[in-house]
């Protein structure tokens, strides 16, 4: 059983890279995600652009993911601790989550 987790989380995690396209950005995230941007490169629009890129790209990671993992226990703690720690980060979001994903195959391995 733990084998089949682990499995179905890693290939979601390499799925959910190759497909995050197919997720739309809801407008209230784009709007916070350009705020957020706004504020933290004020008047530097080149890294106002890349960090939108960047957080509308791990955004759609991160649904495209959560979606495809929904019905496991593992995951949705995952998701959730990575939501509560990272709150509209959603590149460090993304990033917490690929990490404990590889760190529970380490240990369950």
């Amino acid at each position: 059983m733990k084998l089949l987790i682990l499995v179905a989380l890693a290939f979601s995690l390499c799925t959910a890279c190759l497909q995050a396209g197919s997720i739309q950005v809801p407008s209230q995230v784009k709007q916070q995600i350009k705020v957020a941007a706004a504020e933290k490169w004020n008047g530097d629009y080149e890294m106002q652009a890349y960090m939108i890129k960047n957080q509308s790209e791990a955004y759609q990671k991160l649904m495209q993911w959560g979606n495809a993992n929904k019905t496991s226990d593992v995951a949705k703690s995952i998701f959730r601790a990575a939501q509560k720690k990272w709150k509209g980060d959603y590149e460090m979001q993304w990033y917490m989550v690929e990490n404990q994903v590889e760190a529970y195959n380490q240990i369950n391995n």
